[in-house]
C-alpha cells in the first residue's frame, strides 16, 4: 500500500478540480428550472462550466449531455495520469462500465433495426477505451457489430448470442457478468481478498442485487427457464450464495420470487407499490450510494456538510428512469461531483490505504454510466 505522500500531486490536482464543483444551492436551483434553455443559461452565468458552452449556441438534450459526459472523461484522464501502473490498471477495469453501457446502446439500436451511424460522435472522445467506435458505428446488423469487436475481449462475450431468440437479454447479461467478473478479479489482485475490505463488501452486495434484478427480469419479461437463469448469475455476492440463487432461479412464478426476496436482506427492493422493475432499479442505486456514503462517514475526512447534502438531494434523479431529460443533464454532472468528493478522501486519510478511498466514487459513477439512448 502507498502512503498519502505518494499521492501528493494527485491531491493537489483534485483540490484544484474541486473549485469547479456546484454548490447545494446550484442543484436546488437547477431542479426547479423548466426547460433546457434555462438550464444552459444558468450554467453559463453562474458556474465554472460556462466554458463547456463557448463553441455553440444551439443545444438539444443529447448535445448538452455529451458536453458533460466529455468533461467527465476529461476529469478521469486527469486523475489517472497521476496514478502508478497497478492503480491505473484497476481504474481502467472500473471504467469498463462505460464501454459496457455504450455497447448496450449499440446492441439495442441494432436489435430494433435503428441505424447506429450517428453514435460515433457521442463516444469518439473516450481515450480510455480500446473500442473503435468509428468502426463500430458503420455496423449494419448484429453480425457486423460483433465482428467489429474482434480486436476486443467483447467479441468472445457476444459472439455466442448473435442468433439467439432473446439475444438482447443474453448479450446484456453477458456484458454485465463479464464486467463484474473482471472487476472482482482486478480488485482482489490489487487490494487483496480480505473479508474486512469494505470496497469488496460493497461490490459483493452489488452482485447480489444485480442477480436479483436479472432473475426477476428473466423470469418476468423473457420467460427463461430456471436452468438458463442459473447459468447467468454472478457468484461474487456477499449475502446470496449459490444455494440461495438456485432457489430464486427455481421459483414457481414471479409472485413466489418476489416473496422470497421480501424475506431476504434485500426485501427493501419490493417495499413500495407500483412498477416493481422501475422501483427496483432506483432502490438498488440508492442502496449502493448509501453504502459508499457510509464508507465516507467512517473515514477521518471531514467533508463539507452542505456538499454532502447536495448529493443526497440530487442523487435519486440520476437513477430514476422515469424522470425527464432535464434531470439527465443534472445527473450527468452529478456523477463528476460524486467522483471528486470521494476521490478527495485521498488527501486527508491518515492510513496506508488512502488510495482506495477514491474507488467508491469511480465505481458509483460507473454503476449507472453510459449515455442514455438517443
Amino acid at each position: 500500500m502507498k502512503s498519502v505522500a505518494d499521492f501528493a500531486a494527485l491531491n493537489t490536482k483534485i483540490r484544484v478540480m474541486e473549485r469547479e464543483m456546484l454548490k447545494n444551492s446550484d442543484y436546488l436551483h437547477l431542479i426547479k428550472l423548466k426547460n433546457l434553455d434555462s438550464i444552459v443559461e444558468y450554467f453559463k452565468l453562474n458556474t465554472s462550466y460556462a466554458k463547456l458552452f463557448e463553441n455553440s449556441k444551439k443545444y438539444n438534450f443529447s448535445s448538452v449531455e455529451k458536453l458533460f459526459y466529455d468533461n467527465l472523461l476529461l476529469k478521469y484522464d486527469k486523475i489517472i495520469c497521476y496514478l502508478q501502473l497497478d492503480y491505473k490498471k484497476l481504474f481502467k477495469k472500473i471504467f469498463m462500465r462505460y464501454e459496457v453501457e455504450n455497447l448496450k446502446v449499440y446492441i439495442r439500436r441494432i436489435d430494433s433495426g435503428i441505424s447506429v451511424t450517428e453514435l460515433y460522435h457521442m463516444f469518439e472522445n473516450e481515450n480510455f477505451s480500446d473500442i473503435d467506435y468509428k468502426k463500430l458505428s458503420n455496423s449494419k446488423n448484429m453480425n457486423e457489430l460483433v465482428d467489429n469487436l474482434k480486436e476486443t475481449d467483447y467479441f468472445e462475450v457476444l459472439s455466442y448470442h448473435v442468433n439467439d431468440k432473446n439475444r438482447l437479454f443474453y448479450m446484456e447479461m453477458s456484458l454485465d457478468i463479464f464486467y463484474f467478473k473482471e472487476l472482482d478479479k482486478e480488485m482482489k489482485k490489487t487490494i487483496g481478498k480480505s473479508k474486512e475490505n469494505t470496497i469488496l463488501e460493497v461490490l459483493g452486495k452489488n452482485s447480489d442485487l444485480l442477480n436479483i434484478q436479472w432473475i426477476y427480469r428473466g423470469l418476468k419479461n423473457y420467460k427463461l427457464s430456471s436452468e438458463e437463469l442459473l447459468n447467468y448469475v454472478l457468484l461474487t455476492g456477499s449475502n446470496l450464495n449459490y444455494k440461495d440463487l438456485k432457489k430464486l432461479c427455481y421459483s414457481k412464478n414471479i409472485d413466489s420470487l418476489v416473496m422470497q426476496i421480501k424475506e431476504s436482506k434485500y426485501g427493501f427492493l419490493f417495499n413500495e407499490e407500483g412498477n416493481f422493475e422501475l422501483l427496483m432499479e432506483r432502490n438498488v442505486e440508492r442502496y449502493i450510494y448509501n453504502l459508499f456514503r457510509n464508507i465516507e462517514k467512517i473515514s477521518t475526512m471531514n467533508l463539507n456538510k452542505s456538499f454532502i447534502a447536495s448529493l443526497t438531494t440530487s442523487f435519486p434523479f440520476s437513477v430514476s428512469t422515469s424522470t425527464g431529460n432535464k434531470v439527465k443533464v443534472v445527473a450527468s454532472k452529478l456523477k463528476l461531483e460524486i467522483i471528486l468528493v470521494y476521490t478527495n478522501l485521498i488527501s486527508s486519510i491518515n492510513s496506508s490505504s488512502c488510495i482506495f478511498k477514491a474507488i467508491p466514487a469511480i465505481f458509483l459513477a460507473s454503476l449507472n454510466s453510459g449515455l442514455s439512448e438517443i
